[in-house]
């Protein structure tokens, strides 16, 4: 499993106005309210495709927002994918703050989010696209390789083999590499 998770926080006057926008908001990106207390939570939940959802923002995701004193919130989002062949979300990160950034705008100053919402997905969909073009790369790699040692041993299971390491490799390879980014862009 891979996860991407990070906490914001920004001053506001939180009442029944900001509670609405906040329910609008995240039901408008397709998430579904599970609690309505003392904090609002949002979920989307997993589905066996969302490492290959081209839509990053449709990923199995847990939104939760606590009011503070009613003068700040704090949104805790967390968004995972699991299984072979996936990309860590974290490579998405970006997209993700510009996702609560849009959110703190449209709280604040009511600045319609929508377009830029879109525009997120847009850039989420070219980015992951890109990624699975190497992913794809990876397995034909493999394929080549396994498919000169079947040829050399005569052993036919090299060449599926070759398929499957070719895909794992890369993935791990793609992912450990994003991780890597990730961390030494927070470091700075």
């Amino acid at each position: 499993m891979k996860e991407y998770h990070n906490s914001f926080e920004f001053q506001i006057n939180y009442n029944a106005v900001t509670k609405d926008k906040l329910i609008n908001y995240f039901e408008n990106n397709n998430l579904k309210i599970i609690k309505d207390e003392t904090d609002l939570v949002f979920e989307k939940k997993w589905s066996i495709f969302d490492g290959w959802k081209l839509n990053v923002l449709n990923w199995e995701s847990n939104i939760r927002v606590k009011s503070v004193d009613n003068h700040k919130i704090v949104i805790h989002h967390t968004v995972k994918t699991y299984g072979f062949g996936v990309i860590s979300p974290i490579a998405f990160s970006s997209i993700f703050e510009k996702y609560i950034e849009n959110l703190k705008q449209y709280i604040i100053n009511n600045e319609s989010f929508e377009k830029k919402n879109n525009e997120l997905v847009k850039l989420g969909r070219i980015k992951l696209l890109k990624y699975i073009v190497i992913l794809i790369l990876g397995i034909l790699a493999g394929l080549y390789f396994g498919t000169v040692l079947k040829n050399l041993t005569h052993i036919k299971l090299f060449g599926y083999l070759g398929i499957f390491c070719g895909a794992l490799i890369t993935q791990i390879v793609i992912n450990s590499y994003l991780i890597k980014i990730n961390k030494s862009k927070h470091l700075v």
